[in-house]
C-alpha cells in the first residue's frame, strides 16, 4: 500500500475524511467509534484492577507491619500498653512486664484470607490464633497447686517468704505461656480499614486489632488499641 492510500485508509477509519461519505463510510465511522469506546472501557477496567491490586498490596503491608510492630515492642512501649500501675503491680508479684508481653506473643499467628476494597474503605478477613489467657489461667491453677507441694517451693518459701514464693509462681506462669504448651484460640475476624487524606490505609478501629491479638475478654485490648492508633 502506497503512503497516500495508507493516509486515506486511516482517515476513513478514524472519521477524519473530508468527504461527506456514503453509507459505507458511516458504517466505518460507527465501527471505529464503537471500537474506541470498547478500548477506553477496557483501559479503564484495567486501570481500576491495577489500582485495586495496589490498594490490596498496601493494605496487606499495613496489616503485616502492624502485627510485626506489636510483636516487637520495646520495654517503654510495653509499659505504655500495660500502664504504670499495672506494671508496678506485676513487678511487685515478680513479673517482668516485658517478658510477660513477649510470652503473650510467643503463640501468636495469623493469615490474611481476603481483602475487599470499596472506594476509600476496605475490610480485611483474617484467621488469627494466640494463647487463650482465660484458659491458661485455669490450667495454671492446677500447675501451681502441684508445684506448691514440691521441695523447690518449700525451699523458696523458707528462704524468702511469701513474696519470693509469689515471684517464683508468677515466673512459672510466664514460662508456661512461653513453652507453647497452653490452650490457644483460633478465630476468624474482620478488620475495617480506611484511606487517610494522605492516601495511605489505616485501621478504622484499632481496638479490632487488639481483639484479634488477645480475644474479646482481655483488658489489655484498650491500651493496646491506643498504641496502634499512635
Amino acid at each position: 500500500m502506497g503512503i497516500l492510500s495508507l493516509i486515506m485508509a486511516l482517515s476513513l477509519a478514524f472519521g477524519l475524511s473530508a468527504c461527506g461519505g456514503s453509507a459505507d463510510d458511516e458504517a466505518v465511522k460507527d465501527e471505529a467509534a464503537e471500537k474506541k469506546d470498547d478500548t477506553e472501557k477496557d483501559d479503564n477496567e484495567k486501570s481500576d484492577r491495577a489500582s485495586k491490586a495496589d490498594d490490596e498490596d498496601d493494605i496487606e503491608q499495613q496489616v503485616d507491619a502492624t502485627f510485626s510492630m506489636l510483636s516487637a515492642l520495646d520495654e517503654d512501649d510495653v509499659r505504655d500498653v500495660f500502664g504504670r500501675d499495672t506494671c508496678q503491680e506485676m513487678e511487685s508479684m515478680g513479673i517482668d512486664p516485658y517478658e510477660f508481653y513477649q510470652a503473650l506473643f510467643s503463640n501468636f499467628d495469623y493469615s490474611i484470607d481476603d481483602i475487599r476494597v470499596d472506594g476509600d474503605e476496605a475490610t480485611v478477613e483474617l484467621t488469627v490464633s494466640n494463647v487463650d489467657i482465660d484458659e491458661a489461667l485455669v490450667d495454671f491453677e492446677d500447675v501451681l497447686q502441684e508445684w506448691a507441694g514440691t521441695q523447690e517451693a518449700v525451699d523458696i518459701y523458707n528462704q524468702g517468704g511469701e513474696d519470693a514464693l509469689m515471684a517464683a509462681g508468677m515466673q512459672l506462669f510466664v514460662d508456661m505461656l512461653s513453652s507453647g504448651e497452653v490452650t490457644t484460640f483460633t478465630s476468624e475476624i474482620t478488620i475495617d480499614m480506611e484511606r487517610t487524606s494522605g492516601g495511605a490505609w489505616d485501621f478504622s478501629d484499632p481496638d479490632q486489632v487488639a481483639t484479634a491479638l488477645f480475644g474479646e475478654s482481655q483488658e489489655i485490648n484498650t491500651d493496646l488499641g491506643d498504641v496502634i492508633n499512635v
